[in-house]
């Protein structure tokens, strides 16, 4: 916690990116979901990304959300929404 109190996760999105990968891995979705959506860029219309109910049905809104962001981050969101069963959306 002290790391995550000095740094913002924009300063450490590989961290960010890799914890979500193990969550997705380890069947965590929920906890993946979160942690990616901390790294969402500054003045997202969105506060965090759709689960992958709504992504399925709202391409535009995940679109929206990951406007600006980098790419690794679209990766990973895809890679969540691939597992989630949302591959129209991914």
């Amino acid at each position: 916690e002290l790391r995550a109190m000095a740094l913002a996760p924009l300063q450490q999105m590989e961290a960010w990116i890799k914890f979500g990968s193990l969550c997705r891995k380890s069947g965590r979705l929920e906890l993946c979901r979160t942690s990616l959506s901390k790294l969402l860029p500054p003045g997202a219309p969105i506060g965090s990304l759709p689960v992958y109910q709504q992504a399925m049905g709202e391409g535009s809104q995940v679109a929206n959300a990951l406007d600006g962001a980098a790419p690794e981050l679209v990766y990973a969101y895809a890679k969540y929404l691939w597992v989630t069963n949302a591959q129209a959306a991914a």
